[in-house]
């Protein structure tokens, strides 16, 4: 939902805290995490910068 509403930073955060925290064990769903987690960040990287 927040990549939704273009919350990139919130987004990458919530799914960092979920893979860091070690709550999750299932290896599928850790793949996909780390799949979203890899394109939130190509996604920041291709988005050109507002200023605040």
């Amino acid at each position: 939902m927040l990549e939704d509403m273009n919350e990139l930073d919130a987004a990458r955060a919530l799914i960092g805290g979920l893979l860091q925290d070690g709550s999750i064990d299932e290896p599928n769903e850790l793949r996909f995490l780390a799949a979203r987690l890899d394109a939130l960040a190509a996604r920041q990287a291709a988005t050109p910068a507002t200023p605040p």
